[in-house]
């Protein structure tokens, strides 16, 4: 769990991991995607924080597995419970996670 002093606040840093192997060779954007964990079924949908990466994977390493990683120092939030992250390449999502926010006792 990822714990902050006040809602809405700021919570971090937090490190952001993706193993990934069979990508081409060259240059190519790829996100780490957080979205905050949803209210209910009225509200409007929740916007996403996007932490984009620029790769360029080197010719030979293309079949090989890589390891993507990005630390954030703070990202706010709004409110505790289930975030979800996912890693997405060249847009589209290959891989989703979850973390929990929570307030400190």
């Amino acid at each position: 769990m990822a714990p902050v002093d006040k809602l809405p606040g700021e919570v971090g840093p937090l490190t952001f991991v993706a193993f990934v192997r069979n990508l081409p060779a060259g240059p190519a954007e790829a996100a780490f995607v957080l979205r905050a964990p949803p209210t209910g079924e009225e509200e409007a949908p929740i916007p996403a924080q996007k932490i984009p990466l620029r790769i360029d994977v080197p010719a030979g390493l293309q079949d090989r597995q890589l390891t993507l990683h990005v630390t954030a120092p703070a990202i706010p939030v709004e409110r505790g419970g289930w975030h979800e992250i996912y890693f997405e390449w060249q847009g589209t999502p290959l891989a989703a996670n979850r973390f929990a926010v929570g307030l400190r006792s």
